[in-house]
């Protein structure tokens, strides 16, 4: 067959073999151009794998130290203490209201129950005023939220002002997400 086509390839005239050629190196170059993207998106993938696998690895290697924190952090723990969904909607609420009055707005999040723990979560978006008192308010309610620690994380916490036009005053709103494991106690 390679016979067949040297003949043929040897019995046409100089411009006929210049344009074979031509296209005989077009496509070369096109299957080139596609094997090397093919070839660069396989080693990054490579690459990608790799980092991945060394990511969990140095996870893997901190295994026991993570289980010993773990252990010893949920030693502390006082099941007793732990909040179910209302009581951390109620605790939220009442620190917020304490602080912002009735400008508080606070909703709850499917709560998601795994074994013998339970997550809750609430979002709460508070309006005041862009003042030196509602920010000491405001970092108030935060410190009241600290205490709570470890039985209720502060997960997200955003702030946006807005200014009047002469650059006093204005609003503000806070939007935060506070998150609870409650142990749930076998018979409750």
């Amino acid at each position: 067959m390679t016979k067949a086509f040297k003949a043929f390839f040897l019995a046409r005239q100089l411009r006929e073999k210049l344009l074979l050629l031509a296209f005989v190196g077009a496509a070369v170059a096109v299957w080139f151009s596609s094997f090397a993207g093919r070839a660069r998106l396989f080693w990054m993938q490579v690459q990608s794998t790799n980092s991945t696998i060394a990511t969990q690895n140095a996870w893997l290697a901190k295994a026991d130290s993570i289980e010993a924190r773990t252990k010893a952090a949920a030693a502390k723990l006082d099941p007793l203490k732990t909040y179910n969904a209302n009581s951390l909607l109620g605790v939220i609420d009442r620190l917020a209201k304490e602080e912002f009055g009735n400008n508080v707005n606070i909703s709850t999040e499917p709560s998601t129950i795994s074994g013998q723990f339970a997550t809750h979560t609430i979002v709460a978006n508070i309006r005041a005023n862009n003042t030196d008192a509602d920010w000491t308010l405001l970092n108030k309610f935060y410190s009241d939220l600290e205490k709570l620690s470890p039985y209720v994380s502060l997960d997200e916490l955003t702030i946006s002002t807005t200014n009047t036009r002469n650059g006093t005053g204005g609003t503000m709103t806070v939007r935060l997400h506070a998150t609870s494991v409650e142990v749930i106690r076998k018979g409750a």
